[in-house]
């Protein structure tokens, strides 16, 4: 440990560096093509380009965060995707970067250097983020700009500088505006800014946050004529409870009666949204039914993200290896180092800290569980079980003998719903076994 209490600012630029390489390396290697929800991405990107203006059509309501994103990359560089590849390699290594920095705004004191090169080693090395970063995908933009607005609250926390929380409203619009559900952190953030920091840093970060997403609210509003400040969908609310819900994304629904594909986008995505609360209220049992499982899909450790056309044979076998071992790592050293951590007596001033990571990372899932679950729409809870894991790793290295026994029961208890996740798919699982 002495090592590390010497040489961790070299470690952590190690970390970050391996991270880029690997991350990049990947992409360049299966160079994957647009499809699905990252062409439509591209398209919608390659349509403001033209002048043609943001897209108004039913399949591209999603908000504009990460299309603008590429908007601004094929703007400087042209239409070339190992450039977006690039840089989605750099905020992967940079997301690391900022884990390492938040647990040194959280721990202040009882900060370890195994507990932040260890936090951002879970991020940077992870094979899930790697190989979105190598997609068109949100989630890569989503991670950074999540940590970033998370990194500022803290910065404020302990220095009570306001520019701060200009910074983390900031990342937090953009993360809205990237996927709309992130917004959900807003409620603990200011609740916890309001209870141990008063009215006025809670109204700053409020309003500095709604003047963030102003713009596209007025957009949104003209082409609209609703008040839709990010990316609201009400239909994905049916999409994930309709009659044959599996708690899962399913892309050939079926259309609650009236609805139809040729209504315009407005029409469309309200329609559904109404007649997935006709259904939750007509059916809440079965709603009930469906967000179980949807919960035990979220923490389920064979939900691996490993069913990609670019995968096959070894390649797809061992990501499906990869990713079911990262998991496990990951949910299994958080809710460790989450448990221990809020237990512990510590510094009033980092205990409050903790509980809001806390509150933040509980938001994570509950922003989805009640409407469809996928593995990669879990990845934003990552950074924050790495925090946890981070301090859950300094736990087992400084005192191994007291952490056996939680760490028999955090496995225990996640294990159970694995199990149980498994036993319900167990023919879905076959069947994608018999495909690799």
């Amino acid at each position: 440990m002495g090592y590390l209490s010497t040489h961790y600012k070299k470690i952590i630029w190690f970390i970050v560096a391996i991270s880029f390489i690997a991350s990049i390396s990947y992409a360049l290697y299966f160079r994957i093509q647009p499809i699905v929800d990252a062409r439509a991405y591209d398209n919608i990107a390659l349509e403001v380009l033209d002048g043609k203006g943001y897209p108004l059509n039913a399949n591209n309501r999603p908000g504009p965060g990460y299309p603008l994103f590429l908007v601004l990359i094929y703007a400087v560089f042209g239409h070339y995707y190992p450039i977006v590849w690039i840089i989605q390699s750099l905020l992967l290594a940079g997301s690391a970067f900022l884990i390492f920095l938040i647990t040194k705004e959280i721990f202040l004191d009882k900060w370890h250097p195994i507990i932040g090169l260890s936090a951002a080693a879970l991020i940077g090395f992870s094979p899930d983020l790697i190989t979105i970063a190598s997609m068109l995908m949100t989630e890569t933009l989503l991670i950074f700009s999540l940590i970033g607005a998370i990194l500022y609250i803290f910065k404020y926390t302990n220095t009570h500088k306001s520019l701060f929380l200009l910074w983390g409203a900031l990342f937090l619009s953009i993360a809205a505006l990237t996927r709309g559900n992130m917004v959900v952190i807003v409620i603990p953030i200011l609740l916890f800014l309001f209870w141990k920091h008063g009215w006025k840093p809670a109204a700053i970060f409020f309003v500095a946050l709604v003047l963030f997403l102003t713009p596209w609210t007025i957009k949104n509003y003209f082409a609209y004529h609703q008040f839709m400040p990010f990316n609201a969908s009400p239909g994905i609310l049916y999409v994930g409870n309709h009659p044959g819900a599996t708690g899962e994304l399913v892309p050939d629904y079926p259309l609650p009666s009236g609805v139809t594909l040729d209504m315009s986008q407005i029409d469309f995505d309200n329609a559904l949204g109404e007649a997935g609360v006709e259904y939750v209220v007509s059916h809440p049992l079965e709603f009930t039914k469906l967000t179980f499982w949807r919960t035990s899909i979220y923490f389920s450790f064979v939900r691996p993200f490993a069913f990609w056309p670019h995968l096959d044979g070894f390649s797809r076998l061992a990501t499906i290896v990869l990713s079911s071992a990262y998991s496990l790592l990951v949910f299994i050293l958080g809710f460790l180092g989450t448990v221990a951590s809020l237990r512990k007596r510590v510094d009033e001033k980092i205990k409050s800290n903790l509980w809001l990571l806390f509150w933040i990372m509980l938001a994570m899932p509950l922003a989805i569980v009640a409407l469809v679950v996928e593995t990669r729409y879990r990845f934003p809870i990552y950074p924050l079980l790495a925090v946890f894991g981070g301090y859950g790793i300094w736990l087992i290295a400084s005192n191994w003998r007291q952490t056996v026994k939680p760490l028999v029961i955090t496995a225990a208890i996640l294990g159970a719903n694995t199990v149980f996740d498994i036993i319900r798919n167990w023919q879905r699982i076959l069947d994608k076994i018999n495909h690799i």
